[in-house]
């Protein structure tokens, strides 16, 4: 048992590390030993079953995920009843599959029946319970039933505010989720809040250059864009596009997207130029990774014809017109 416990040991490690495929591959050794040792009726063949079958649904290959989650809940279920900790598990993660497939009253069933397994198992206040919560906030809000889903988003920050603290990884992704939210339903103000909120923690446990930052700017720069304020909307997204061009380097779409955006808040402000110059930008990225024929490439070239016209028009900084014309010349 000591190698099937040791592959084991790795399998998890590599899920941990979102590494999936390493992970079922010694998963699978684990399992084997463990069907051949203990037989397929065992607490921890079921466990292992049940750990493959999360990879394949992480991997989004959600009928493997299917066959071996159902597997691990029977066998739960027949060695300890259907109202244990493993069963109640199993639930949430079937329930993560038909989120995944976009079965959302299938998710909410297997949500709920997990739910109501674990609060009676582990108590109301516990972070399995405040997981839970934030998986049927999640389906409420794809159903774009937005009341009730910040209703169990926010069960969910609750508990793990008062288990966690304040500086968490999980608070940060409440306060996300609630910020999206209540931009979702006009509450702007409300959505900037809970958004600066996730980004000082975000700051705080994963510094200034890391992905989850970049996109909490993101979206903080997005609210200030619909609340008017143009220049706070530019000084966010600028923060993003230095943490892309950090994260990927220059040539990757997502940074494109960013400079079409930060150009687009330029023009908002009327300047012309610097809106000229990140529209370029991106269309080089756009040409090189996409080609010319692509519409985005398409799309972001017109952006730029229509403000040159406006530039010759009002008849401004002739001199770089005539260098970004040259540039197209030679595409």
């Amino acid at each position: 048992m000591h190698t099937a416990d040791a592959y084991n040991t790795k399998g998890y490690i590599y899920l941990q590390l979102k590494e999936y495929t390493k992970a079922i591959e010694y998963l699978a050794k684990s399992l084997r030993l463990q069907q051949s040792l203990l037989g397929e009726i065992h607490i921890d063949t079921a466990r292992t079953i049940g750990c493959i079958g999360l990879a394949y649904c992480y991997m989004e290959e959600y009928n493997n995920s299917l066959e071996y989650l159902n597997k691990a809940l029977s066998i739960f279920q027949q060695l300890n009843g259907v109202e244990c900790t493993e069963v109640g598990i199993t639930y949430n993660n079937i329930g993560l599959v038909y989120s995944g497939l976009k079965d959302y009253e299938n998710a909410l069933e297997y949500y709920n029946k997990a739910l109501a397994v674990l609060q009676l198992k582990l108590g109301i206040k516990h972070l399995e319970i405040s997981t839970i919560y934030d998986n049927i906030g999640t389906i409420y809000s794809n159903l774009r039933k937005k009341e009730r889903a910040l209703e169990y988003y926010t069960k969910s920050i609750a508990i793990r505010q008062k288990l966690l603290g304040e500086t968490h990884f999980d608070i940060a992704l409440s306060f996300h989720n609630i910020g999206v939210l209540y931009s979702d339903i006009g509450e702007k103000e409300k959505a900037l809040e809970y958004h600066i909120k996730s980004l000082a923690i975000r700051q705080k446990l994963l510094g200034e250059y890391h992905l989850e930052t970049s996109w909490s700017c993101y979206k903080i720069g997005l609210i200030y864009f619909d609340l008017g304020d143009k220049e706070k909307a530019l000084e966010y997204h600028t923060k993003a596009l230095a943490i892309s061009k950090e994260i990927y380097g220059e040539d990757n779409t997502g940074v494109a997207s960013l400079y079409i955006l930060i150009g687009t808040e330029y023009y908002g402000l009327g300047q012309d130029e610097k809106s000229l110059e990140y529209m370029t930008k991106a269309f080089r990225i756009c040409q090189k990774i996409l080609g010319d024929e692509h519409p985005d490439t398409i799309t972001v070239k017109n952006r730029i014809h229509k403000i040159q016209e406006e530039i010759i028009s009002s008849k401004k900084n002739n001199g770089f017109f005539r260098k970004i014309v040259s540039l197209f010349k030679r595409k």
